[in-house]
């Protein structure tokens, strides 16, 4: 496995700068997703079940940090959704911005999938990253992931691309503060004790 760096991800306070930075209120529901803008990540799966989440949760934000050859595409599926105002776009942040993104969060998803050309997400370090932070994570049942989010436990796991389930368990961890607390403590406990240098090397 590879591991995660455990001086930062998992150490920064939650200071709110990232939130104040996008304006969105320190109080707000705020969903967490990461990566390269490409077919295998999944992230235009998410925004097309950005208005599923939202609409019904009008408090809730939904930040994507990432760059990449899809950012056009998602850029226009997020013009086209209804709660376009709490989606945030912030291109690609520097590492130490991602932790504090990480630690002003209050949930993550990977939605991975299989792209055309066969290949899916090998591990998952933002996964691992966002475990480590203490999120509790929605991911997908593809690639290396699963190797990462033990189901009910310390997440969610649920068919790649399917839009309907991925809104339902981002959903529930809204929803339930007791369900995403509890698998944010087990995903941080985890985090520390199987992906750390230390503990792999």
């Amino acid at each position: 496995y590879q591991g995660y760096d455990d001086r930062l991800f998992g150490q920064e306070p939650t200071l709110g700068d990232q939130r104040d930075a996008l304006q969105i209120p320190r109080d707000a529901p705020l969903i967490l997703a990461l990566g390269r803008m490409i077919e295998v990540k999944g992230l235009h799966v998410l925004v097309a079940a950005a208005d599923l989440i939202l609409a019904s949760r009008p408090q809730a934000h939904l930040v994507i940090a990432g760059d990449g050859p899809m950012r056009p595409e998602i850029q226009r599926l997020v013009d086209q959704a209804q709660a376009r105002a709490r989606i945030h776009l912030t291109g690609a942040p520097p590492r130490a911005a991602v932790a504090r993104l990480f630690a002003q969060a209050d949930r993550f998803v990977n939605p991975g999938i299989t792209d055309a050309g066969g290949r899916a997400e090998g591990l998952g370090i933002t996964t691992i990253e966002a475990m480590a932070s203490g999120l509790a994570c929605v991911g997908s049942a593809v690639g290396g992931i699963p190797e990462t989010i033990t189901d009910n436990v310390t997440g969610l796991l649920i068919p790649p691309g399917d839009v309907q389930t991925l809104a339902d368990a981002v959903g529930r961890l809204v929803d339930e503060p007791e369900t995403r607390r509890q698998m944010g403590q087990a995903a941080r406990t985890i985090a520390r004790e199987r992906f750390t240098w230390p503990v792999l090397a």
